[in-house]
């Protein structure tokens, strides 16, 4: 991604669109991505090429607002919230890009400093032909978009029902500068067994949970999801896209296999 500056005291919500490097259809097996400091999350999106701008050259964009801005969102093959990351998708196991798909980068800055950041962000693909692998894996991303966070201490609790079988790769909760804690469960849908999934105790660099070989979870068994806040602002926090004024309280993962490899997205 082209390198922009944040003013200080600033959020930023950056996007650039970028021609498909590819020309073919293919299948991601790992990504690496890298983030100055100060950014709080980047996505690797697909788009469609038809509905991208490019320069005038037909190449990149230049970087600017995202038309959607904090709430810019598409099917996407990377997500992360640190700033060095890698996923490795196992033997036999990939994320599908198409040739006819751009790809669109988004990245979130907030700089609570006196003076100016200059930032960057990239990421690494790996791929092999679209035939090569077996399976595809997806996305899941859940997030809590009735969340209200009172003044004070608290916690808010979500479940959401898996829509079919998941071999999770990787784990990961997502708040904003009010949040404590996250934490995560699985409940069977066949027999009620409870069991932890994930927790983290930060907001602007969660844990990211591994999973070799993957964790399985069947359709209907139940994600349970909690967030905790210490809420001083005086005043009552809505779901919202910036992390200084709002909250949230997400959780995303990776899994496979994936029917045409459709990201899951659940609304709470």
């Amino acid at each position: 991604m082209a390198s922009f500056q944040v003013p200080p005291n600033a959020e930023l919500y950056e996007c650039q669109d970028i021609p498909n490097p590819f020309g073919k259809d293919i299948a991601i097996v790992e990504t690496e991505s890298t983030m100055s400091p100060g950014a709080h999350h980047m996505f690797a999106f697909q788009i469609d090429s038809t509905d991208a701008t490019f320069a005038p050259d037909g190449g990149p964009s230049q970087a600017s607002d995202c038309p959607q801005e904090g709430f810019e969102f598409h099917p996407y093959f990377h997500l992360t919230q640190l700033p060095h990351d890698s996923i490795h998708y196992p033997q036999g196991v990939g994320r599908s890009l198409k040739g006819s798909e751009a790809i669109r980068l988004m990245v979130h800055y907030l700089n609570t400093s006196p003076s100016p950041m200059q930032v960057d962000a990239q990421v690494t693909v790996n791929y092999v032909n679209a035939g090569a692998v077996e399976q595809l894996a997806a996305g899941i991303f859940v997030y809590g978009g009735s969340l209200q966070v009172p003044t004070g201490v608290s916690t808010q609790a979500f479940s959401y029902a898996l829509p079919v079988d998941m071999k999770f790769i990787q784990f990961a909760g997502h708040m904003h500068s009010r949040g404590t804690s996250f934490e995560a469960h699985a409940t069977s849908k066949a027999n009620g067994e409870v069991r932890p999934l994930y927790s983290s105790d930060t907001w602007d660099e969660p844990a990211q949970l591994e999973f070799a070989p993957p964790l399985e979870m069947k359709a209907g068994d139940a994600l349970g999801y909690s967030c905790s806040y210490d809420n001083r602002t005086g005043m009552a926090l809505s779901y919202g896209n910036s992390a200084a004024t709002n909250e949230m309280c997400n959780f995303f993962g990776v899994f496979y296999p994936a029917a045409n490899g459709d990201d899951v997205v659940g609304t709470l």
